[in-house]
């Protein structure tokens, strides 16, 4: 982030940037917004519109899933209708309230920002208090899962392929139903038919013969499918 000046009042920027997110934290609208527009008047409405969508990942997140969308459309409609040659007074401000407004009312949960962290903290064997490199610590590594190496990479085609030879099956056949009943089952399926009824996964799986029961059923995360 380049270097901000003070705001018209004497605030420090950087400091005002963290009340902003701090207040949105705590649904205060009234002053979430009110330091919002002290960036903005201050020229530094770019700073405002990169930290709310921050916030929307980091804060709001799986609470509410559209808030990423909803500020990007927001700034998007602020830049088109504000950047004229129009004077700050004739600015429609309540562009970025209704941004505020929406995060700071929004269900929240850090599971984005606290998943990237934990990942980056093991990924680098770092100390989980100080974040610094810890020799303790050993860089992790995960292993890549049976059930990832399907027909569509090449050592999975390759297993594969044996598989089916040593079973006297077509390899392309068996790709193909290993694919549907391994590689891509779902952890969360739901029921989805069209309005004649028909569920499309059914259809496919009746057609390349696989079992749809096994199809649809829901995997483990766990699960080392082979």
């Amino acid at each position: 982030m380049a270097n901000l000046r003070d705001t018209p009042s004497g605030y420090n920027p950087y400091s005002v940037l963290s009340v902003l997110q701090k207040c949105i934290r705590r649904g205060k609208e009234y002053e979430a917004y009110w330091w919002a527009h002290e960036l903005a008047i201050n020229q530094q409405a770019t700073a405002a519109w990169n930290r709310l969508a921050t916030i929307a990942c980091e804060d709001i997140g799986m609470g509410n899933p559209s808030a990423v969308a909803i500020v990007h459309a927001c700034r998007e409609t602020w830049d088109r209708v504000n950047y004229k040659g129009k004077e700050m007074g004739k600015w429609e401000w309540s562009i970025l309230a209704h941004a505020v407004i929406v995060l700071c009312r929004s269900p929240k949960t850090r599971s984005a920002d606290d998943l990237s962290h934990l990942v980056w903290l093991r990924k680098e064997g770092r100390d989980p208090l100080t974040r610094e490199p810890c020799e303790d610590e050993k860089p992790e590594r995960l292993s890549i899962p049976p059930y990832a190496m399907d027909m569509h990479t090449n050592s999975g085609k390759r297993r594969l392929v044996a598989e089916a030879a040593s079973k006297g099956v077509d390899s392309d056949a068996y790709m193909t139903v290993n694919f549907r009943e391994v590689s891509a089952r779902l952890d969360n399926p739901i029921k989805d038919v069209s309005n004649d009824g028909t569920n499309w996964t059914e259809e496919v799986c009746r057609l390349q013969g696989a079992d749809s029961s096994v199809a649809l059923a829901p995997c483990r995360p766990d699960e080392d499918a082979s």
